[in-house]
């Protein structure tokens, strides 16, 4: 399931089997953000990606 998704469609953060990854068109691997939306929030932060923090609820 998709919970997030860049306008562009390049990127998009997706919840399957009790794991959020983020997707990047083109990378070779997903980045495992954690299991758990806290943890998802402060690996975001840890990446710098505060631009999709702030479209997080």
């Amino acid at each position: 399931m998709t919970i997030w998704m860049s306008n562009d469609m390049t990127e998009k953060i997706s919840f399957a089997q009790d794991e959020y990854h983020l997707f990047k068109l083109g990378a070779a691997q997903p980045i495992l953000l954690g299991n758990e939306l806290k943890a998802v929030k402060a690996h975001l932060q840890d990446l710098g990606r505060n631009d999709i923090l702030e479209q997080l609820h």
